[in-house]
């Protein structure tokens, strides 16, 4: 009776590598438009800096409604980031950061992807585990909204209970939202 030993499997980066579905046509495209849409901000704020304007230099939500947008400060704030100045950032828009850095971790797999031409099905599973929890989004939109509201009592003059207008985080963003 002869004994024969079973080959072990190699589960290098080359087996990792082979077993990723490649994308179809349909699937290229599609993450080459997610590419793209996640890197606009950040490449618009790149040439924003560099004396390149891609939009009108009026707030088109403000100019029709009257007042700042809940995203308004957000073109000022992710170049303040691309100069890599990130106190300037979170002065004109806290959520700026938050933005810039969401637009790079989407770029990266897709950029990976419509390279390889192969999917990376672990990153979605990751992503998914976080952002598609009903929690996440919702206190992400009262945060956001609350930020907002915030914004527009700065602007418009009023106090805070409690003494919280002398603080130095309120004066930051009354600062910030002046500045609108």
């Amino acid at each position: 009776m002869e004994i024969r030993s079973q080959p072990t499997a190699n589960v290098g980066s080359d087996q990792v590598g082979a077993r990723r579905a490649a994308l179809s046509g349909r699937d290229r495209l599609l993450r080459g438009l997610i590419l793209g849409v996640s890197l606009g901000p950040v490449v618009g704020a790149v040439l924003y800096n560099q004396g390149v304007r891609l939009t009108p230099a009026k707030c088109l939500f403000q100019a029709i409604i009257g007042f700042p947008s809940p995203g308004c400060g957000m073109t000022r704030s992710l170049m303040a980031i691309a100069r890599g100045d990130l106190s300037q950032a979170l002065m004109y828009h806290a959520f700026g950061p938050l933005v810039f850095a969401a637009c790079l971790l989407a770029a990266g797999p897709m950029a990976i992807e419509v390279g390889t031409g192969r999917s990376l099905p672990h990153v979605y599973r990751s992503y998914r585990s976080w952002l598609l929890r009903p929690w996440v989004g919702a206190l992400g939109s009262l945060a956001f909204v609350g930020y907002y509201a915030l914004r527009l009592h700065a602007r418009y003059g009023g106090t805070l209970p409690l003494g919280l207008t002398d603080t130095a985080v309120w004066q930051f963003m009354v600062e910030g939202a002046k500045a609108l």
